[in-house]
């Protein structure tokens, strides 16, 4: 880790990055995502928390149920039969017409883009160098 890394500063930061309650997407209210949502959303496949993009209707739907029903629910469901949560979503999806997709699917993106940019940037470092990031990165070695 950074000796210069102010996590009080980092945590601000990713605050003020995170989706705050209240907010609405595709008519949908939802809470604030916290760092167990996120880790349970990444146990349950929902990649796109993670850069993957292969199943984004899913993705999409999953972050629009767990962060529009209490914590604890989706948390209950979460820890029952592996599938449950898969299960779970569908039905919640199966709620909405598709069009919910279409208004809701850039937003969901842009919102994990903006968490994913706010976890993982710390002042000019590459991920997972310790350092100042080379400008010769991507570049043929020599």
């Amino acid at each position: 880790m950074s000796p210069d890394l102010n996590t009080d500063e980092r945590n601000r930061a990713l605050d003020t990055e995170m989706l705050k309650s209240g907010d609405e997407i595709a008519g949908i209210e939802l809470r604030s995502i916290t760092a167990g949502d996120l880790a349970l959303l990444i146990e349950n496949g929902v990649g796109i928390v993670v850069g993957r993009t292969d199943s984004i209707a899913f993705d999409v739907g999953a972050i629009l149920y767990s962060q529009s029903r209490p914590r604890e629910t989706v948390r209950r469901v979460a820890g029952r039969a592996k599938g449950a949560f898969r299960d779970m979503v569908y039905d919640f999806l199966d709620m909405y017409e598709p069009d919910v997709f279409q208004e809701a699917t850039p937003k969901i993106v842009e919102l994990v883009e903006r968490m994913n940019s706010a976890r993982t940037a710390i002042r000019g470092e590459a991920s997972g160098s310790g350092g100042e990031s080379d400008p010769k990165a991507g570049g043929q070695a020599g």
